[in-house]
Formats: structure tokens, C-alpha cells, sequence
């Protein structure tokens, strides 16, 4: 590729509605879920399919505090 190969990959998206679980949409949840999860999964399979070609390559999945302690208005 134009830049040279990927050596390390750091996937780092995340969002979030600020509302009560109660009063989000199913399109905030969706777009949560879209950008949260999904930009994580595509993300990791893009640089796969490079890292895998060269047999090497580290793949970085950074986390959230929210993971271990919610956070008032934070439910999504």
C-alpha cells in the first residue's frame, strides 16, 4: 500500500447517548451499536486481512471504564 504495511493497529471508536435507557430510540441504539461494536469488528478484520498476508502484526483493542462501573445517563 501507499503508506507500507500495518505493524500495529489500535482500534479506539466508541459513542454514547447521554439519556435514560428508557428514553433512547431504537436508532441511538442501533448507532451505538454500529460504531461501538461494529467499528471495533471491522476494524479488526481490515487489519487482518493485511496482518495475515505478512504473518505478523499487533492488534490493539482499547476498552472503557464504562465496561466496569456504569455512569448515570451513560446506559448504551
Amino acid at each position: 500500500t501507499e503508506l507500507g504495511p500495518i505493524d500495529i493497529w489500535v482500534n479506539n471508536a466508541m459513542t454514547s447517548v447521554f439519556s435514560p435507557i428508557k428514553q433512547m430510540t431504537s436508532e441511538e441504539f442501533r448507532r451505538v451499536t454500529e460504531v461501538t461494536y461494529l467499528g471495533y469488528v471491522y476494524g479488526t478484520l481490515a487489519a487482518l486481512k493485511r496482518m495475515l498476508l505478512r504473518d505478523r502484526g499487533v492488534i490493539v483493542q482499547v476498552g472503557s471504564a464504562l465496561a466496569y462501573r456504569g455512569i448515570p445517563l451513560q446506559a448504551a
